[in-house]
């Protein structure tokens, strides 16, 4: 093999190596952005059973009587004693068993603090409670 034909081979392999290195770095970034896109999406979503419980709160004078999640969506859904939708979902935000659930399909485990407190778990992207990818909200009626 001829050595400038080495040498345009050499620096073609460079180019494409480099293209790579810079295409992996802004799939990186991307992949960064959506995960924290989805973190944002999990707080607005804890955000949202919060103020239905509130809601519940400031109809009921007192917080749902069971945070339990398919009984807890039931009621924030109407099935109370005055029959009052506090929370709207759709199709992708329950299971089949109608419990509500995080972007990655797991559901929410919800549990009341006190006599106002709610703290609404996800378990994140690996689909495991107790890990370090687990979204946590904790909120306040003092909020």
């Amino acid at each position: 093999m001829r050595p400038a034909l080495k040498l345009i081979l050499a620096l073609l392999l460079l180019a494409l190596l480099t293209l790579a290195y810079f295409a992996n770095k802004e799939l990186n970034d991307i992949n960064k952005a959506v995960a924290a896109k989805k973190i944002q999406r999990e707080a607005q979503f804890a955000t949202m059973i919060r103020d239905a419980c509130l809601n519940y709160a400031v109809e009921y004078n007192r917080l749902p009587p069971d945070s339990d999640n398919k009984r807890l969506t039931a009621a924030l859904r109407g099935d109370n004693a005055r029959q009052i939708p506090f929370l709207s979902l759709s199709k992708s935000q329950l299971n089949a068993d109608n419990e509500m659930i995080d972007l990655w399909g797991t559901p929410l485990k919800i549990t009341f603090q006190g006599s106002s407190g709610i703290q609404v778990t996800s378990a994140g992207p690996d689909k495991v409670f107790g890990t370090a990818d687990d979204i946590v909200s904790n909120t306040s009626a003092k909020q």
